[in-house]
């Protein structure tokens, strides 16, 4: 079967308290493109966004945000 070596992976964090957010996820796509004795290997396409935004936390002040799509590769040896 053609999509065996495919799979779906998805992870997040996030914290909401008071007038604090914290926020990091990712979702995305694997193919297993090599499975050897020697070692296997993955290419990884996907999406990630992490949110920051602190109001008066011990004076501190900040409202980050980063996100886009990203490609890795993994290798298990």
């Amino acid at each position: 079967m053609p999509l065996t070596n495919l799979s779906v992976f998805a992870q997040g964090d996030f914290s909401l308290i008071n007038d604090h957010t914290l926020f990091d996820y990712h979702v995305g796509l694997s193919y297993d493109l090599v499975k050897s004795r020697v070692g296997h290997f993955n290419l990884t396409l996907g999406y990630r966004a992490v949110k920051m935004e602190f109001e008066n936390l011990d004076n501190l002040y900040t409202d980050l945000e980063f996100k886009g799509a990203f490609v890795g590769v993994i290798a298990h040896f």
